[in-house]
């Protein structure tokens, strides 16, 4: 039967949770609509950055301890109740604490579903995972695809808060798919023995962190993107088309716009990376991402900018699934969550300066600029990947 029997639950739980996701593309205009400026805008996503850091480590043990299925379960329930939640609020305080309810229930997901899925594949060689990752990013996608249309309609018959309760509705139906997915067993720990147990994991992770200068050298590159990428989201991209005078209600067809980049583009990165060492791949893709942020200094139209969203898009959807296949390369079954937690701790440190930075900054120099900035940004990720070690059989033998 191979692995598909195994796996399947998960591409299914991809498409599900983001059928009826709009969230990201039309959360900006929404606090928009509740006179927030950018920077308080800025300030409520890094609140989700903030708190997932601070329960990534203790959860990504609890999944390494007591089961992958478990935390992620856990997850997707407090993130449903944070969505809920921001639909009826419209203090800034109030939409503060469920934004970060939002980072917990991300804790519990983040690091235990992918080292879940890496488990349920039963293979530890670098190709299986990509393409695991790849048709999994493929299928979210075209879950987004369909969002953005539905999403549009929605805001136009209901209102930009109806997206909170969609978001809910899409992260229900995929958590019931998970439902069904199997877990390896994993061995067992006695309550008294938790905190030792604890201890132990982090240790040991550590052990592996301080032993392994690629590995660190890869947690860098990945965490200053993180702090990068806070500069080239929703926050800046949404103004910056506001600017050029594109309508709110019709961001949600941009977000379709986005999904079907997403789709092909892990794919077509997929194939092409057969070509390249991982770090190749990686380091090229980076580098013409920069390149089309700079591009923005010509840009004066929603034509021109839409066409390098697009470019940006296809090239971090398509480096992303060979970054994640790399990292899980590197790493031990027994602290795989653990050190994903970890990776995503970090991430999510540089996020939550960023964001707020980057709300700040549109505030002040504008979100054309912001956008630039990213670009400056992201040269030292570029470099970084370039030098990372190359693994013997990362690629066909034909290849050198």
């Amino acid at each position: 039967m191979g692995d598909s029997h195994r796996v399947w639950p998960f591409y299914l739980e991809a498409f599900l949770t983001k059928f009826l996701y709009v969230i990201p593309i039309y959360s900006v205009v929404f606090y928009q609509g509740l006179a927030l400026s950018f920077t308080q805008i800025g300030i409520l996503m890094a609140l989700i950055m903030i708190f997932r850091l601070l329960s990534e480590i203790p959860t990504g043990v609890v999944a390494d301890l007591y089961g992958r299925k478990v935390s992620t379960l856990i997850g997707y329930f407090v993130i449903i109740s944070g969505f809920v939640g921001i639909f009826f609020s419209s203090s800034f305080m109030i939409l503060a604490l469920y934004n970060a309810l939002i980072g917990i229930g991300t804790a519990f997901v983040s690091g235990a579903l992918e080292a879940w899925m890496t488990d349920n594949t039963g293979h530890k060689r670098q190709r299986p995972l990509m393409k695991l990752f790849s048709w999994r990013q493929s299928l979210n996608h075209v879950g987004l695809l369909i969002s953005g249309f539905i999403g549009t309609w929605l805001v136009f018959s209901a209102g930009f808060g109806i997206i909170w309760l969609a978001g809910g509705l899409s992260y229900f139906l995929g958590g019931a798919a998970l439902l069904i997915a199997k877990e390896k067993k994993i061995p067992k720990i006695h309550l008294k023995k938790h905190k030792e147990s604890f201890k132990n994991q982090l240790r040991t992770a550590k052990n592996l962190m301080h032993g392994d200068k690629n590995l660190l050298k890869f947690l860098l590159a990945v965490v200053l993107m993180g702090f990068a990428l806070s500069f080239t989201m929703a926050l800046v991209w949404i103004p910056f088309l506001q600017n050029l005078g594109f309508p709110n209600v019709a961001f949600g067809f941009v977000w379709s716009l986005m999904a079907a980049v997403g789709i092909f583009a892990p794919i077509i990165g997929e194939y092409i990376s057969r070509r390249f060492h991982a770090r190749t791949f990686m380091g090229l893709t980076i580098s013409l991402w920069i390149l089309a942020l700079f591009a923005l200094i010509f840009v004066n139209s929603v034509t021109l900018a839409l066409i390098i969203l697009v470019a940006t898009l296809l090239f971090d959807h398509a480096h992303l699934p060979i970054e994640r296949a790399y990292f899980q390369r590197m790493l031990k079954t027994k602290v795989r969550a653990t050190i994903g937690s970890i990776e995503s701790l970090l991430i999510g440190v540089a996020g939550a300066i960023g964001l707020p930075l980057a709300g700040l900054a549109v505030d002040l120099v504008g979100a054309k600029e912001t956008l630039l900035i990213s670009g400056f940004l992201l040269i030292p990720v570029a470099i970084l990947f370039w030098t990372l070690k190359k693994y013997a059989n990362e690629i066909p033998a034909v290849h050198s």
